[in-house]
């Protein structure tokens, strides 16, 4: 896909690569914390192409229900300049910080869009203004005390396969990039699934994973690799 494409490109879950590129230009960080120790952050934004090239940002809530990223506009935060034209081969620096201080006592999560927008000389004008791509960096707002991730694991068996929940009753977000399933006695995996979903407090996630043949009532045992490392559990099947 190059700087010319109409799909929309959402790039997330990428904290283990140091920059998100998305045709035409890229974003470094792609990963964003605030706090009242540290109110604002500096994200650098640089045009690959040999035009010029227009991003507008969407600063966004980010909450999860039913299994699915919930996002509403929110003025808690502000960027500086919220559009801009990046010169051909050029860079600019956009500055992200708190609207006012946070008192909460659990991690608040974020979203900064930013879209590529098509030239308004060439594009479709009945059309309108058309968006060729879209880079989303998440953004948490830490409280002034530590905070961390508490996980509780579900097993459900859904006819071929095991749908597993994870359930953040923590006051930190996780992101989960793989879940290996074994016989509680055993080192061989019955199943292996890689992913890059985010787990925000207070919320939950479920994953169906086959083909895994369990008892009802067997004792698995889970291994789930994420950003705060390892994690290990003893999960009973549930009635699905």
């Amino acid at each position: 896909m190059n700087g010319k494409a109409c799909a929309i490109l959402v790039l997330i879950g990428m904290s283990a690569l140091g920059e998100a590129h998305a045709g035409s230009f890229h974003v470094s960080p792609i990963r964003i914390e605030l706090s009242a120790a540290q109110p604002v952050a500096i994200i650098s934004v640089t045009n690959n192409d040999d035009h010029a090239t227009r991003i507008q940002l969407q600063l966004v809530s980010w909450s999860q229900q039913d299994n699915r990223d919930v996002y509403v506009e929110t003025g808690a935060l502000i960027a500086n300049p919220p559009i801009f034209t990046l010169p051909p081969k050029g860079k600019q620096i956009v500055r992200v910080g708190l609207s006012k201080p946070e008192k909460n006592q659990r991690e608040q999560s974020y979203r900064i869009f930013l879209e590529e927008l098509a030239d308004s000389v060439t594009a479709d004008k009945s059309a309108g203004l058309k968006i060729q791509l879209r880079i989303g960096l998440p953004v948490f707002v830490l409280p002034q005390q530590p905070v961390k991730p508490q996980l509780r694991w579900i097993a459900r068996a859904a006819r071929d396969a095991i749908q597993i929940e994870a359930k953040n009753d923590g006051d930190a977000h996780v992101q989960i990039r793989e879940i290996k399933l074994l016989a509680r006695n055993s080192e061989k995996p019955l199943a292996t699934n890689t992913m890059s979903d985010y787990v925000l407090p207070g919320s939950s996630r479920t994953w169906l994973i086959k083909p895994v043949p369990i008892g009802k009532g067997e004792v698995l045992r889970l291994v789930a690799q994420t950003n705060v490392g390892a994690i290990n559990a003893d999960i009973s099947m549930e009635n699905p």
